[in-house]
């Protein structure tokens, strides 16, 4: 199934009706699915139903009349900007107890501090936090803010089988090759990955931000091998660029 075939079917079960939650049952049981294949269908449905929802479309409507962006959503979070701030708020965290929210928001330190060690010079401070929603004053949910960054992709990949990847002009080639040298030294040590499924690594200033710091576990081996293999394919970009050079 391609990512086109993708958005047409959630958005057809979108505007069908069918509940969030029951696609997400489906998906998550589905035996045919790869694990980086469920991601992105997660990944799909997450935007395309909130999207497609007339309800939903008014109260993001709603949102920036109050000052707030809804930027995006991802399989784990919806991200808002509020001010010079992003906020990701973890899906459904509301309806957990406070001592699993507490639990999640332990995990996610931990996470960021394992990224933060091996990539200090590209990540920017986060906040991680039970905190009342924004919007919806009555939500306490899981939020990690950070600051908000005017950003250019520093890569580009094609997706696909053959998923070429672009190193994009104006990207800075030594820290694009620390960046290599970093996630290869943290998955020696730990067995994580920087999350380079999405644009998470961008250009701002001139210098590479990692936006996403939420790390790729073992628990994901096929999303980690696609990971090594750009990684690889990025150093092998910069080698030849160093030897057409010499």
């Amino acid at each position: 199934m391609s990512v086109r075939d993708a958005i047409q079917i959630s958005r057809q079960e979108a505007l069908g009706g069918r509940p969030i939650e029951e696609r997400r049952r489906a998906t998550a049981a589905d035996q045919r699915l790869t694990p980086l294949r469920r991601m992105v269908l997660r990944a799909v449905d997450e935007v395309i139903f909130g999207l497609a929802r007339p309800g939903n479309v008014r109260e993001f409507e709603k949102m920036r009349q109050a000052g707030i962006e809804h930027i995006g959503a991802g399989s784990e979070s919806s991200v808002l900007r509020v001010g010079n701030q992003v906020l990701k708020c973890v899906h459904g965290s509301h309806e957990w107890t406070e001592a699993k929210r507490q639990q999640r928001v332990a995990e996610k330190v931990s996470d960021f501090e394992s990224i933060a060690e091996h990539f200090s010079d590209f990540v920017l401070d986060q906040r991680i936090a039970v905190d009342t929603h924004p919007f919806y004053r009555d939500r306490r949910m899981v939020q990690t803010a950070q600051p908000f960054v005017e950003a250019h992709d520093a890569i580009v990949h094609s997706g696909g089988p053959q998923d070429v990847l672009t190193i994009m002009p104006g990207t800075p080639l030594d820290q694009l090759s620390n960046f290599i040298d970093a996630a290869h030294a943290m998955h020696h040590k730990t067995g994580l990955l920087p999350d380079m499924n999405g644009n998470n690594l961008v250009n701002v200033d001139d210098e590479l931000v990692l936006i996403d710091t939420q790390p790729i576990d073992t628990e994901s081996p096929i999303i980690q091998a696609t990971i090594l293999s750009r990684l690889d394919s990025l150093s092998r970009q910069l080698d030849e660029r160093d030897k057409s050079r010499s």
